[in-house]
């Protein structure tokens, strides 16, 4: 906040022409940073239209930075356009990334399913081991889970998982038992949820009906010990 004050002091036509870029660009990266976005995102627009030409690799750090600010005022349309514009640029690998990313997860915040598939999907194919790839799996396999997807959604949810346990162990488990679940697979259903309870034994996140059903394939399959283990989280003596 301190520096996008400072910088509104400045008086443009008292510094050589060669650091006006390097103002505007600042300026208005510390106003995005500050929570000033309409100030911010007008000082990109300024750089665009005015020094872009001449400082060509600072296109893509703009570019960034405004779809930022148009992500987080909800803006996705321009924000989409934006990173798809540093896509098309491919000036800055760390970028391009980034902007695939952002782009990535707008489709998630507007519950547009088939968007985060395809997206996501894109990203773990120009980066197959990129940083993020344990989140790309995760909100692949979610989006398929939300769309009755269950089969192909748990690979992307064991995925994420295997990737990075600390994050996704909870939420991936929880899709992959459902998975399972709707499937009729009993035994997988079992190993998801036995897995969930070795990290979590105060469950809340298993449906009842789960319980149930696991209880009663087991009971019938003659399998007592893993019946009786399903069935107690529901029973009430």
């Amino acid at each position: 906040t301190e520096a996008a004050t400072t910088y509104d002091r400045i008086n443009l036509s008292m510094i050589p022409d060669k650091y006006h870029p390097w103002v505007t660009y600042k300026s208005s990266w510390a106003h995005v940073e500050a929570g000033d976005f309409d100030k911010g995102v007008s000082g990109f627009y300024t750089f665009m239209n005015e020094y872009a030409k001449d400082q060509p690799n600072l296109v893509p750090k703009v570019l960034a930075k405004r779809g930022e600010a148009f992500r987080k005022v909800k803006d996705y349309r321009n924000a989409i356009k934006d990173f798809d514009a540093i896509v098309a640029l491919n000036q800055d690998e760390k970028l391009v990334y980034l902007a695939m990313q952002q782009k990535a997860l707008i489709m998630v915040e507007r519950e547009n399913s088939e968007g985060t598939v395809e997206a996501f999907q894109s990203l773990l194919d120009k980066f197959p081991e990129g940083i993020g790839s344990s989140e790309a799996n995760f909100f692949i396999g979610d989006a398929k889970y939300k769309l009755n997807e269950y089969e192909e959604a748990v690979p992307f949810l064991t995925k994420a998982r295997e990737l990075d346990e600390a994050t996704y162990a909870i939420p991936a488990t929880r899709r992959i038992i459902v998975c399972q679940w709707r499937l009729s697979d009993t035994d997988k259903a079992a190993e998801a949820v036995d897995f969930l309870l070795a990290r979590d034994p105060k469950t809340n996140l298993v449906p009842p009906k789960l319980w149930l059903w696991l209880g009663t394939r087991f009971f019938q399959r003659d399998r007592y010990e893993e019946a009786a283990r399903y069935l107690k989280q529901v029973a009430n003596p």
